[in-house]
């Protein structure tokens, strides 16, 4: 949205009903400003609506001053935020939307939204009499098979809590989670298999699901085939709801209870993962790559995420695109609709595919503070990596408390469960913020962690003190502490809990073990908040959140304290330098590193967060440490950060990815053809000359099943 377009909305009236047509997002604004007048019963007040809605007061367009023109930025950037908050709404057609209509009718508001005007109910029409199709033939069963198998979930929207349901045929088990997010009055849902029991085995499943709530039945009679294995072990019914929610006792917008019943009718070993003739839930059309993959699935959804996937299609179809490049398409795709590899670095790299292949739209569905993704799951959105112009201002030792949210948290963690590796936990609001908590495992070749991640959804700029108190048997034991500034450009916080050993593990595993979650915010306009600890000798030197075991000594003699065993699982070279015995210089607890304090920061920061405003004079110095060191989360990180930063230059952007081999980069720069408008970028013919000579073995469009050195784009 372009300064016209907004004082265009603004000189519009959507409080005046008798203004037949409005802007979208006049539209939008109208609905809203109708359902707090029906939940409210206040007439009045349109200006504090507007200031609340936004988060500040509409600035005064006819003051050119210097003040106003940032005024109007901020308030852009508040009107950005909106359009995201309501994507939802945006993403349909309103007019004919019968999920937007079931919010109409919840409120008592007959709409039409087009404009949105209170209407008389239409005149009664007379009734269609339409002949019943005649009901399928019911499905016979081999006698003894075991068939069919019914799983059922019960899911109650007023506290949020699902009664999973269990099932097994002979070694393979699953269970049936129903997860839900709100957006805009619309709550949407979906049901997850999940599958476990595999020993190296592959099976072919045939199943239908049906659904239950106070909106109705939702049934699907078409079966669903897919192929499963001890990767690719998720049947995912998405949008199995999208429906208006009502309004609860305590104010929450919720439907109460949805049954989902999954019924299983047959499964087959199979010798091998099979990619053809599958039949994914909710599928509309086959998507074929010869000697590759044939796959019915829902072709809207995908397009949902890329606006270019039309022309991705054709390539597909046509075979422009390679072998290579059509088995990576077939990795995300599955990791979009299935979760394929979820835990895995395969389910990363898969995602980092697809961005490649422009599917970077509309991902703030999924990135809603209620939806279902972890901690290192969602940090993997084209929402999280960004770089910052000028550097940090930085807040000294930090100071008072704010507003403050408590709760405790009962750990239902084990490494062994698969569906135990982590944990989700929707944070009780802080002045109206919303976060969700993962209390994950993590594990690395020298030992298993206990993390706590954060994902923080403000719009204002906040330093958070986070406060971590673990009680063992209902005894706290281990206090830990720890800040940070969180905007809308760093919006993580995360610290090492715990290297388990066997008695921690065990009272993990058997309940008795919880958290005490106390997050403290208060406003700010710094940028950057270090963490120290206070040594005997009266020093306080910076260390990352949680625990320190380990210390980095930087080149201008500054120290780092770290938690060894996370920073080696994510830093090759760490891992020898910290564990390696077979070295003098390896092996030890602290580590010199031949680079300064701000780029050594810079790399533990994205490491650690996943959410870090790197600034731009430091990206080369943080690319080539984090080249040398081998940390593949960082050069991702940056890989998306310099794709989406305008103030970069094409031909910086392309010296960079070449330099770096910053795959996903390349690949959009010289694949314009399916890059969104958000990744368009004007690249002369020499510099795409320039990247189609550059290309390494391991991309994706290259090598000896890639489209060759010399492809012609």
């Amino acid at each position: 949205m372009n300064r016209e377009n907004l004082e265009e909305f603004l000189l519009e009236d959507p409080f005046n009903l008798e203004v037949p047509a409005l802007s979208r997002l006049a539209q939008i604004v109208r609905f809203l400003w109708l359902r707090h007048l029906h939940e409210n019963g206040n007439p009045g007040g349109q200006e504090d609506f507007i200031e609340n809605l936004f988060g500040m007061p509409i600035p005064d367009f006819q003051d050119e001053g210097r003040g106003r023109r940032h005024m109007f930025v901020m308030f852009l950037d508040q009107v950005e935020e909106l359009q995201q908050q309501f994507i939802a709404l945006n993403a349909f057609d309103i007019q004919n939307d019968p999920a937007i209509q079931n919010i109409a009718q919840a409120n008592n508001l007959h709409l039409l939204l087009g404009p949105l005007v209170p209407i008389d109910p239409p005149a009664p029409e007379p009734p269609v009499v339409v002949e019943a199709a005649p009901a399928p033939p019911p499905r016979k069963y081999p006698a003894g098979s075991g068939f069919p198998v019914i799983c059922r979930s019960t899911y109650n929207h007023i506290d949020q809590r699902c009664q999973e349901d269990t099932a097994r045929w002979r070694n393979l088990r699953w269970k049936i989670l129903f997860t839900t997010h709100q957006e805009a009055g619309v709550v949407y849902g979906k049901a997850t298999a999940s599958f476990d029991g595999f020993n190296e085995k592959a099976y072919r499943v045939q199943a239908t699901y049906e659904m239950s709530t106070m909106f109705g039945q939702l049934t699907d009679n078409v079966d669903d085939t897919v192929f499963i294995d001890k990767n690719r072990s998720y049947i995912v019914f998405p949008m199995t709801m999208c429906a208006a929610a009502a309004i609860a006792e305590d104010g929450h917008v919720t439907p109460p209870q949805t049954v989902v019943t999954v019924t299983v009718h047959s499964i087959e070993l199979v010798e091998e993962f099979s990619m053809v003739n599958q039949f994914w839930p909710s599928s509309t059309r086959f998507i074929h790559y010869p000697n590759v993959f044939t796959i019915k699935m829902a072709e809207g959804a995908l397009h949902r995420y890329n606006f270019q996937f039309p022309k991705l299609l054709e390539d597909i179809n046509d075979q422009v695109i390679s072998v290579k490049e059509a088995r990576k398409f077939l990795d995300f795709v599955g990791v979009f609709f299935n979760k394929w590899y979820y835990g895995q670095e395969k389910y990363h790299e898969a995602l980092m595919d697809g961005y490649k292949f422009g599917f970077v739209c509309n991902w703030q569905i999924d990135d809603a503070a209620d939806t279902d993704l972890d901690f290192e799951s969602r940090t993997m959105l084209p929402r999280y990596q960004s770089l910052l112009i000028g550097q940090h201002t930085e807040r000294p030792r930090p100071y008072g408390h704010g507003e403050s949210a408590f709760q405790r948290v009962q750990l239902l963690l084990d490494p062994e469960d698969k569906n135990k590796q982590f944990q989700i936990v929707p944070m009780v609001q802080l002045r109206g913020h919303k976060a969700q908590y993962t209390f994950y495992l993590e594990k690395s070749e020298y030992g298993l962690l206990l993390v706590f991640g954060a994902n923080l959804q403000l719009i204002k700029r906040h330093q958070i003190e986070l406060k971590l108190s673990l009680m063992e048997n209902c005894i706290v034991v281990q206090h830990q502490l720890a800040h940070r500034i969180v905007d809308t450009s760093q919006k993580t916080l995360k610290m090492v809990m715990l290297v388990l050993t066997e008695e921690k593990l065990n009272l993990l595993t058997t309940g008795n073990m919880s958290v005490i979650v106390q997050l403290s915010s208060q406003h700010t306009n710094h940028t950057l908040i270090h963490n120290h600890l206070d040594q005997k000798d009266g020093s306080s030197p910076l260390v990352m959140p949680g625990v320190t075991n380990g210390w980095l000594v930087c080149a201008d003699n500054k120290r780092i304290g770290v938690c060894k065993e996370h920073v080696a699982k994510q830093c090759g070279m760490l891992s020898a330098l910290f564990f390696n015995p077979h070295f003098s210089d390896c092996g030890k607890d602290e580590v010199e590193v031949d680079h300064p304090f701000e780029i050594v920061f810079d790399v533990l920061s994205i490491i650690y967060y996943r959410s870090y405003s790197v600034p731009l004079d430091n990206v080369r110095g943080v690319l080539e440490l984090a080249s040398y060191w081998i940390v593949p989360v960082v050069l991702r990180y940056l890989d998306l950060a310099i794709l989406q930063e305008k103030k970069i230059t094409v031909g910086e952007k392309v010296q960079l990815a070449i330099d770096y081999n910053l795959s996903t980069l390349k690949y959009v720069l010289r694949h314009q053809e399916y890059a969104s408008d958000k990744f368009k970028i004007n690249i002369s013919a020499t510099d795409r000359e320039r990247l189609i000579a550059e290309k390494t073995d391991d991309e994706i469009d290259s090598g000896p099943e890639g489209r060759g050195r010399h492809a012609v784009l």
